[in-house]
């Protein structure tokens, strides 16, 4: 199975959130890894949503489809 990063976000909050959505559509994204992030002035962290290949293309749509909701409310 490959894995691949279909996205990636500034916080650990806001990537736990869009794994949970994708979790609750039925996709199976990896957790966050278990390490601790250390920020440097001018480097900027971030955190990837990986998931398996299979699913890069619809969950990723899904992704964009709940963006562009929140936009719009």
């Amino acid at each position: 199975m490959k894995i691949i990063t279909i996205g990636t976000t500034r916080t650990a909050a806001e990537a736990d959130m869009k794994m949970s959505a994708l979790r609750a559509a039925g996709f199976h994204p990896l957790d966050l890894p278990m390490f601790e992030n250390f920020s440097l002035a001018g480097v900027e962290i971030s955190y990837p949503i990986r998931i398996s290949s299979s699913e890069a293309g619809a969950a990723r749509e899904l992704l964009v489809s709940l963006a562009s909701s929140q936009k719009q409310s």
